[in-house]
């Protein structure tokens, strides 16, 4: 009787399946590990067992026998490398190897939105939760371990660990839960065998990677920071506010026939939002003033950019909105220990309010747009 070739296997639902019997004399050395299969252009890790089940991702008869052929060639090269020696990497080359890592990631949160979005959220998750606790009087140590608590798994409370020791659990178990399953993923990628020492090397590279990829998500989440000022003319229908998700600085919407609304809240966030009802010719903009200085008793002068922002040097002293806007949206107080009607914090509202929609009109108008001061 002729043997019969592999070939995709259909489940009752209509998806197809890489289905596999491993080897008998492989078994034993190929149970419990990790190997990764490239289906339809990724690349999908599966644990094997006695055989190897992985799905094709499609119910299509035609795409699924021709991402079968390609599956099982890389499983085959899989099952060939079992007879090989363990590969001894220098620290080097496992940093190189780690590297692979720091790159996915990086490039996951530039090009997949919905990843950077995860990342930010999640950031500003444990960063409000940590904040709630140093408010309550926890040390930062104990602050961030009841965030970490908080937050749905357990990345954040091995990321604890990590950073502050775990009496409990050594270091080499926390590295082993934290990165082990990405170090497993690119081991089966290259369908490598490690000995022990190398997968060692590769998680401590993986870690000290790990923190560089913290410090450059960070830069490129501020780069997606649309907090810029927003100006619409013409928006009486259907203005463009109710359907912004971010939190930018202002929200100027011009129209002649709109209904006139000021705010100084959008999405939980500092805003003036402003809709005048009038021309564009009409509504008078202001370039913005330059950035008013830290008025500290230190003799701090630092620019202070942004609206109400502390500036770091004055920790102690917070700026407050005393007073809001009247139903005409002019700026009526805002102040700061006491301080003149035109405080720091004023001149910081004012230049926030005027400056994106200045420049925008400016360009649209083709010419400069005079400050009170210049128009007289």
């Amino acid at each position: 009787m002729a043997l019969q070739m592999p070939h995709p296997y259909a489940t009752k639902s209509g998806s197809y399946y890489l289905n596999v019997k491993v080897p008998l004399a492989l078994r034993a050395l190929a149970r419990g590990q990790r190997v990764s299969l490239p289906v339809a252009g990724e690349q999908y890790s599966v644990v094997v067992s006695d055989k190897v089940f992985l799905s094709l991702r499609t119910k299509e008869a035609k795409i699924a026998r021709e991402c079968f052929p390609l599956a099982l060639a890389a499983l085959n090269a899989f099952f060939e490398s079992l007879g090989q020696p363990s590969q001894d990497l220098g620290r080097a080359d496992a940093r190189a190897l780690a590297g692979e890592i720091y790159k996915q990631a990086v490039s996951d949160i530039d090009h997949d939105d919905a990843v950077a979005d995860e990342v930010e959220a999640y950031r500003d998750a444990f960063a409000e939760a940590t904040a709630h606790h140093l408010s309550e009087g926890a040390s930062e140590t104990i602050a961030e371990l009841e965030a970490a608590i908080e937050m749905p798994g357990e990345r954040a409370l091995l990321a604890w660990g990590l950073k502050y020791g775990d009496p409990q659990i050594s270091c080499a178990e926390l590295l082993e839960r934290y990165f082990g399953p990405m170090v497993d993923d690119l081991i089966a990628k290259y369908q490598m065998r490690v000995d022990a020492g190398t997968r060692a090397k590769l998680l401590n590279a993986a870690e000290q990677l790990g923190h560089d990829f913290l410090e450059t998500a960070e830069r490129r989440l501020k780069t997606f920071d649309y907090s810029d000022p927003v100006g619409e003319i013409g928006g009486a229908g259907l203005s463009i506010t109710g359907f912004l998700t971010n939190r930018p600085e202002t929200v100027t919407v011009i129209d002649l026939k709109i209904l006139e609304f000021s705010a100084w809240t959008l999405n939980g966030a500092p805003c003036h939002v402003h809709h005048p009802a009038a021309k564009l010719q009409e509504v008078e903009i202001p370039l913005a003033p330059p950035p008013p200085m830290c008025p500290s008793r230190s003799g701090c002068r630092q620019p202070l950019w942004g609206a109400w922002r502390e500036c770091p040097c004055d920790a102690g002293t917070d700026l407050t909105l005393s007073a809001v806007a009247s139903s005409d949206g002019d700026l009526r107080q805002l102040s700061r220990d006491g301080a003149p009607e035109c405080s720091v914090v004023t001149q910081i509202a004012r230049a926030t309010v005027c400056s994106g929609l200045s420049n925008m009109c400016g360009t649209m108008l083709g010419k400069q747009t005079l400050s009170p001061a210049s128009s007289k």
